[in-house]
């Protein structure tokens, strides 16, 4: 097996469900293979107070599946960890690919853990959060307020993370915006460039 170590500065960028696991990543065991970390409107969880209503139109999750496949799962039964629990509101192409539902595991694993405080509390590389004004998915003005609160769970020893996560609220931009236009382009390599 081949094994690549790119030189220079790496940051690991998740976008909506991808900033989740990206935040899931930065807060876990292997935090250290990147230097920092730059999440867009990153999912946190559905219990956060940063998510909207019905997701804003844009998934539909399956929950009573859901629950089931997590409960014959507690049971060691993984028979089913592959059915769909999550759609996605997009048209069906044949010119381009998309993924338009998730799986069980994919649902799970692709998003922080249940208690998304600890993978925030145990942040120890910089990390700058990005959320359109208008994004129809989050509450942008609630990021700011849940990165904060970890400062009063530090320990002696671990930096608050209002001193390693920045929150930025681009002005003007939904949800999707945030990969497709050139303002969120510019804000992240602005981000990105304060490291």
């Amino acid at each position: 097996m081949l094994f690549v170590k790119p030189k220079g500065i790496k940051t690991l960028v998740g976008f909506s469900s991808g900033g989740g696991f990206a935040l899931r990543f930065a807060g876990s065991g292997r935090q250290a293979m990147f230097d920092n970390y730059l999440l867009l409107s990153p999912f946190i969880s559905q219990d956060s107070p940063t998510s909207g209503n019905n997701s804003g139109g844009w998934v539909s999750v399956g929950v009573p599946r859901l629950v089931g496949i997590g409960i014959v799962k507690q049971l060691g039964i993984n028979n089913f960890n592959d059915l769909a629990v999550m759609g996605f509101a997009l048209n069906k192409t044949e010119h381009v690919t998309l993924t338009y539902s998730y799986n069980y595991d994919l649902a799970m694993n692709f998003r922080p853990l249940t208690h998304y405080q600890d993978n925030i509390a145990a942040v120890t590389r910089p990390m700058a959060v990005l959320v359109g004004e208008d994004d129809e998915l989050f509450y942008p003005e609630a990021f700011a307020p849940l990165f904060a609160a970890d400062a009063q769970n530090s320990s002696a020893d671990h930096v608050p993370s209002t001193q390693l996560i920045s929150v930025t609220i681009i002005p003007k931009l939904g949800h999707i915006d945030m990969i497709l236009t050139p303002e969120a382009l510019k804000a992240a390599l602005e981000a990105v460039e304060q490291f």
